[in-house]
């Protein structure tokens, strides 16, 4: 495993899998999969209502958290992100015109 740094970026992993972020390398797995979770996942958030409150706790818990500033600051504005393209799938799914 090689570690790149060039002026600029992050860190990046670069090994037989491609090239990541290096803090892909904090989740002891990031290429398994498990239905059960999924599912698990699927039944306490079964709508868009459930998704929206569950990130919302999730910005307060990052915002009360003990964390740098800076990171809060970006792990907000990816929660954020997060929210903008489900809300984007949610309406593009509900305004597809027949032609």
């Amino acid at each position: 495993m090689q570690m790149n740094r060039a002026d600029g970026e992050r860190d990046i992993i670069d090994n037989e899998f491609g090239k990541f972020p290096r803090y892909m390398s904090l989740a002891p797995d990031v290429f398994s999969f498990s239905y059960e979770e999924a599912f698990s996942l699927v039944r306490r958030l079964r709508n868009n209502a459930d998704l929206t409150q569950a990130f919302e706790t999730l910005m307060q818990f990052i915002a009360a958290s003990d964390l740098p500033e800076e990171q809060k600051e970006e792990l907000m504005r990816l929660v954020g992100e997060e929210m903008e393209v489900i809300s984007y799938a949610v309406i593009s799914r509900t305004c597809v015109v027949p032609i």
